[in-house]
């Protein structure tokens, strides 16, 4: 029976003494906190921590913008797949093959382009002039949104600002970049012209092709790249202030 009492009592206080400590810790963090707000909001350093923070939302948002711009000129790939023609600076891939079907799912061009975000983003972090503040962040985590008219970027990490052991987070998901884009139109068209090889192999609707585009609002080209390939490009001019390319290559027998 002592034994038990003891081993009661002994639970008990360390029970207390980690409520206890909870408590001063949070209390603690809370003074901080409040005590950290009051040095951000000085008038000499706020404008500084205006600065640094619309510096990671232009980060974020030309990443994006990158990253739609290679999409499309790599035809909806960041990472070269197996089948692709290599120019160097870039490469255009095969969405049909001789038969083979390799036209990458909306699911699969939405991981790439998550991918680059992810990526590029760091290195746009780390380029920001901080004067003598310090930034860290840890693992940045991309959502990306192919949807009608419009792309959505939401990169999800905390990201620490610091100057004088003073602290403030700035929570990267609560600006996501939303960019105008017809990718989800071109992406439509780009699989009807890829699938319809599936009822003919060597040819493809052209009035259909041509009506599609004109409903979305873009304009398809095909052009010979070679004697079995063809080049097609799906461009439009109206959601950005320069042009929009996605390309790919169909090879027949």
């Amino acid at each position: 029976m002592k034994k038990g009492q003891i081993t009661i009592f002994i639970i008990v206080t360390i029970i207390i003494i980690a409520i206890v400590g909870t408590v001063i810790y949070l209390g603690k963090s809370k003074i901080d906190s409040e005590n950290s707000k009051q040095f951000f909001a000085q008038s000499n350093i706020k404008p500084e921590l205006n600065n640094i923070q619309d510096s990671i939302i232009n980060c974020i948002d030309e990443t994006s913008k990158q990253a739609l711009i290679l999409i499309g000129i790599q035809g909806g790939y960041y990472e070269k797949p197996p089948q692709a023609f290599d120019m160097s600076w870039a490469f255009i891939p095969y969405y049909y093959n001789q038969g083979q079907q390799l036209m990458p799912t909306k699911t699969m061009i939405t991981n790439q382009l998550q991918q680059y975000t992810n990526e590029k983003t760091g290195l746009c972090l780390n380029k920001i002039n901080l004067g003598d503040f310090t930034l860290e962040y840890k693992n940045l985590q991309t959502t990306t949104q192919i949807q009608k008219q419009q792309v959505k970027f939401t990169i999800d990490t905390s990201i620490t600002i610091e100057k004088e052991n003073n602290k403030i987070k700035f929570e990267t998901k609560e600006h996501p970049t939303t960019i105008n884009s017809k990718l989800y139109e071109i992406l439509e068209i780009a699989d009807f012209i890829t699938t319809s090889h599936n009822e003919n192999p060597d040819l493809i609707c052209i009035n259909c092709v041509a009506q599609m585009s004109e409903e979305r609002d873009v304009y398809t080209d095909m052009l010979e790249f070679d004697e079995q390939t063809t080049l097609i490009i799906i461009s439009e001019n109206k959601t950005s202030s320069e042009p929009y390319i996605f390309e790919f290559l169909n090879k027949y027998e």
